[in-house]
């Protein structure tokens, strides 16, 4: 965790936010060499409305395989179903097929 300050957190528009979210806008707001991490599109929408520049763990993750950090998404998506991350099946299709992998839809094939 890095330090955010309750000041720089007071001073994003008024949102719903939960304290997580809102601290990473605050210190990427403060820190503009570095992206914001965020999937929740409230927090994305909060975020790019302030001029910061967004990802999610999904482009995380396409960043990581092409950098040969990772060999699949596929099994870094599964894991994240797994623990109760929330992905619809045609996100989850969609990334397969954008990072080159094999997907289960027949029409995909």
């Amino acid at each position: 965790m890095v330090p955010v300050g309750q000041d720089e957190m007071d001073a994003l528009p008024l949102n719903r936010l939960g304290e997580g979210e809102r601290a990473v806008i605050a210190y990427a707001k403060s820190h503009r060499e570095y992206l914001a991490g965020l999937d929740d599109l409230q927090a994305r929408m909060l975020a790019e409305a302030v001029g910061l520049r967004v990802v999610g763990i999904i482009g995380v993750l396409f960043r990581a395989k092409r950098e040969g950090l990772i060999p699949t998404v596929r099994s870094q998506l599964d894991a994240l179903r797994l623990a109760g991350f929330r992905l619809t099946e045609d996100l989850y299709q969609g990334s397969l097929q954008l990072a080159g992998e094999e997907t289960d839809r027949v029409a995909d094939r």
